[in-house]
Formats: C-alpha cells, structure tokens, sequence
C-alpha cells in the first residue's frame, strides 16, 4: 500500500488535516490536560484551544443526534457555553472530550425535549367528533374577496 490518503474536514471555515492531527494523537492528552487546567484558572485563550481541538467532534454528534446542520451548529456552541461555565466542576474522572461530549449529548437531548409537540386529544369533551368542515363560509369567501381587492387597490397606488 501507498502512503496513507490525509483527510481534510472543513468547519466553520477551517480545514483540520486528520493526518496532521493522528500524528500527534499521542501528545494530545497532556496537552489538552494542560489546557483544561489553564482553562479552570480563567485563562479563555486555553479554552479557545479546547473549542478548537474538539469543535469537530462536537459538532459531528450534535449534527448525528439531531440530524440537521443549523441546529447542530447551534447546539455545539451552546454546549461549550455550558462547559465554560461549569469547567471549574470537571473533576478529570474521565477524559475532558468525553465530559464534553456528554454535556453535548444531555444538550441535544433538552433540546428535542422542548421540541416535544404536544398532542390534543381529537375528540371533545362529550365524546363527540367535530369533523371539519370542507365547504368555506359564505361571508368568509366574501370577506376575503373585499380584503384582496382592498390589498390591490393599495399595491397600485404604489410607485414602482
């Protein structure tokens, strides 16, 4: 075989070489440790680091939760909202991606939460079903007729 094909992922505007980043996956861990110290003491340009080292990551299971694009962009970013705000709390239990990607996770699933539509049942109160009528009101029809004469009256009487 040949040398290995580098895999270029675009985000947010910036490509991530996954060649370049499997190279040094084995300094990663100390590095994001410091990183995340720095980050529990203030320091927002290590955070900013963080943002940037696992921002695709995020995003991916955002993006595979919820399965489309604007919301996932929305909800990875307020999920590293929530972890600034609470990266004081991180223990190190476990890894700071896999504390992450929980906090992202527990976010998607709030979010479809609220999401959740709310049902109504479809009989009334005496049991009884109130079909919905097909043919429009008379007065109705009439009423719609005059506010669209009136909408068109006004619309040419604009300049161009």
């Amino acid at each position: 075989m040949g040398v290995p094909l580098a895999i270029a992922l675009r985000y947010d505007g910036a490509i991530v070489d996954e060649a370049r980043r499997l190279k040094y996956a084995d300094d990663q861990p100390r590095a994001n440790s410091a990183l995340v110290e720095r980050a529990q003491n203030g320091d927002y340009d290590a955070f900013e680091g963080l943002v940037r080292e696992f921002r695709n990551d995020v995003f991916s299971l955002c993006y595979y939760l919820v399965r489309n694009r604007e919301d996932a962009w929305d909800l990875s970013q307020e999920a590293f909202v929530k972890a600034h705000r609470s990266i004081k709390r991180f223990r190190g239990d476990a890894s700071f991606k896999t504390w992450l990607l929980r906090i992202a996770s527990n976010h998607c699933k709030d979010f479809f939460k609220k999401r959740k539509l709310r049902t109504v049942p479809l009989e009334t109160d005496a049991g009884q079903f109130d079909p919905p009528t097909t043919k429009p009101d008379p007065s109705e029809n009439l009423e719609a007729k005059e506010l669209g004469a009136a909408i068109q009256k006004a619309v040419d009487t604009l300049s161009e």
